[in-house]
C-alpha cells in the first residue's frame, strides 16, 4: 500500500475539489503523504481478502478454520483490510492484543492502534479512488490529515460537512 499511495495516485482526487477549503485539505494531505508512506511501510504485512464473508469460513474437525474464496487476496500492512472492524468500542484493543499473542511480527513497535487506523483509512482511500468515488476519497484524506495532526474535528464540521453533502448528491445523481 505504501508503494501504491504515490503523489500521482493521490492527485487523482483533485478532480473532486470544488472549493478553496477542499483544495487546502488536499494540499495538506499531499504534504503528509511521505509520513503516511513511512508509517505504512513499518507495519507488518497481513493477508487481506476483501470478499471474505462469514459464510465462506468453516470450522475444521481439529478446531481450525478453513476459508473459501481466496481469488482477491493481497498482502497489505496490518490494518489496511479491517474496513469498519475498528469501529467497535473496546474491540480494537482486544483485536490487537490477540494478534500480538498469536504472531511475533504483530509485536512490532510500529503496530499501534493509531497506525492500524491510518492503514485502515489508507486502504479505504485507495478503494474509493479505484472505484471512482473521489468525494469519498477526499473526505477520507481529510480524516487522515486530522489523525496525523492529532486533532479531531466534530463530524459534519467545515469541509467534512461540505464533502458529505456533495457525496450524497453524487450518489443520488448516480441512482445509488
Amino acid at each position: 500500500l505504501h508503494q501504491r499511495l504515490t503523489d500521482e495516485f493521490a492527485m487523482r482526487v483533485e478532480i473532486a475539489v470544488d472549493t478553496d477549503a477542499e483544495a487546502e485539505a488536499l494540499a495538506r494531505f499531499l504534504a503528509h503523504l511521505p509520513t503516511l508512506r513511512e508509517r505504512l511501510s513499518a507495519l507488518p504485512l497481513c493477508l487481506v481478502n476483501p470478499r471474505l464473508r462469514p459464510d465462506q469460513v468453516v470450522r475444521r474437525a481439529n478446531g481450525g478454520l478453513y476459508a473459501f474464496g481466496w481469488g482477491e487476496w493481497s498482502l497489505e500492512p496490518a490494518g489496511a483490510g479491517l474496513g469498519n472492524l475498528l469501529a467497535g468500542e473496546g474491540e480494537p484493543e482486544a483485536l490487537l492484543e490477540r494478534a500480538r499473542e498469536r504472531r511475533e511480527a504483530m509485536r512490532a513497535p510500529a503496530l499501534s492502534l493509531a497506525n492500524l487506523e491510518l492503514a485502515r483509512a489508507c486502504g479505504l482511500l485507495e478503494r474509493a479512488v479505484q472505484r471512482g468515488s473521489m468525494k469519498a476519497a477526499l473526505l477520507t484524506a481529510v480524516r487522515l490529515v486530522e489523525q496525523l495532526e492529532g486533532r479531531v474535528v466534530a463530524q459534519g464540521a467545515g469541509v467534512e460537512e461540505e464533502l458529505a453533502d456533495k457525496d450524497e448528491e453524487s450518489e443520488a445523481a448516480m441512482g445509488g
